[in-house]
């Protein structure tokens, strides 16, 4: 009986370690950010799935349930901060739907920050201020831009080629040991819609 209870409370510390080690990561951080936090609830959701499949059933599956009411609000709320967080971008997602998912948010989004951008820029550029080549590459991008809005009624978010500067982002590595912030004030010429 005592072997019992001593195999019962190891297995309860194996599924519960890593919750307590996710509360103390995230409360002792100085910066924690929600890309650091979907990290953490992947990590444990993958840890419950892992102990569901051995002794362990009935408190991870119990824990999992709850975990996955949380998921859904979390994933759907994190998912443009997570990928803009150089640390991370697509690499906490699943391979296959939920990548494509996660990019196609950021695209439409990105999509509605772009027609604000380009409406705020001045519709004819002044010839004192750029150079001839400049001028037309100006009048070129306007004329793309306004080309976009009107397409994009009828296509998807991937076929737009205003998405070039998501895609520059996204080639970039993840730098893992950066400050966020830091780094977006650094590429805010490369990236300005981003």
């Amino acid at each position: 009986m005592l072997l019992k209870l001593l195999l019962f409370l190891q297995d309860t510390i194996i599924v519960l370690e890593p919750l307590e080690r996710v509360t103390k990561n995230l409360s002792g951080s100085k910066y924690p950010t929600i890309a650091d936090v979907r990290f953490y609830f992947n990590e444990i959701r993958d840890h419950l799935k892992y102990c569901m499949k051995r002794d362990q059933y009935m408190l991870a599956d119990s824990i999992n349930q709850k975990i996955e009411e949380y998921w859904n609000i979390l994933d759907n709320a994190t998912i443009i901060a997570t990928i803009l967080d150089p640390r991370n971008k697509i690499t906490l997602f699943e391979v296959g739907e939920p990548v494509t998912k996660a990019i196609n948010t950021l695209k439409e989004t990105f999509s509605s920050y772009y027609r604000k951008e380009s409406q705020l820029r001045p519709s004819i550029p002044k010839e004192n201020n750029t150079s001839g080549r400049e001028y037309f590459y100006q009048l070129k991008k306007r004329r793309l831009g306004e080309t976009t809005e009107i397409v994009q009624t009828s296509t998807s978010p991937s076929n737009n080629p205003c998405f070039a500067e998501i895609e520059r982002y996204l080639a970039l590595p993840c730098d893992e040991n950066v400050d966020v912030l830091l780094w977006w004030q650094a590429h805010t010429i490369e990236f300005p819609v981003l």
